[in-house]
């Protein structure tokens, strides 16, 4: 009896590019590197972005927003 081998075809979750992965590395990120730039440009807001350093850290804010520690200092 001859084998019959079925192939899942990997494909990018936000532009369906067919992915040259293995399933374990697809299961930990199911995105591609090539539509990368348009899914951060998506992600960014319109606005900007304002960095604050947190011990070690950097976190991203809106550049609308005020920092967490301005709303707590002048409650609206």
């Amino acid at each position: 009896m001859a084998e019959v081998i079925f192939e899942r075809i990997l494909r990018c979750r936000f532009c369906r590019r067919e992915m040259n992965c293995s399933p374990l590395t697809y299961e930990q990120n199911p995105f591609c590197t090539v539509c990368l730039r348009e899914r951060v440009g998506n992600l960014t807001p319109r606005s900007g972005v304002r960095w604050r350093r947190e011990g070690n850290y950097f976190i991203m804010e809106d550049a609308e927003i005020q920092p967490s520690d301005a709303r707590a200092r002048h409650p609206s």
